[in-house]
């Protein structure tokens, strides 16, 4: 049963920056760190970190400019990690998109689309 003032109260301020780009950067990039462009291994600690920290870098091979989100589900989403952890938590639990868009501060018809992105991904199957 869900308790619907803790409901009413819950947004993505509740939860931890840190902790929601860790989870989500270790759903997409399982195999760790590579560069989107030519596929190489993150091996520089300086630049691993900035991967893992969720900022722009640069591959020392290819010189392509990326961030961990590059080519991803979450690439050009327009939230951060917080916003992006607890829509995939309501999209997956079925609450209704114009539920999800006032919490998130994000249109119903972008909660639709998605919707529709997590059904065709295998991101958070399991």
């Amino acid at each position: 049963m869900i308790n619907h003032e803790a409901f009413a109260a819950l947004n993505a301020d509740f939860f931890d920056e840190v902790r929601c780009r860790h989870w989500i950067l270790k759903k997409l990039h399982p195999g760790g760190a590579r560069c989107p462009g030519c596929q190489r291994t993150i091996n520089d600690g300086r630049r691993r970190y900035h991967f893992w920290n969720g900022d722009r870098l640069n591959c020392e091979y290819c010189g392509k400019y990326f961030t961990a989100l590059t080519g991803q589900i979450f690439s050009g989403a327009h939230l951060d990690f917080k916003g992006l952890f607890l829509l995939a938590v309501l999209s997956g639990a079925g609450i209704n998109d114009k539920i999800i868009a006032e919490k998130l501060k994000i249109t119903p018809e972008s909660c639709r689309l998605w919707r529709i992105k997590f059904k065709t991904s295998t991101l958070f199957s399991g």
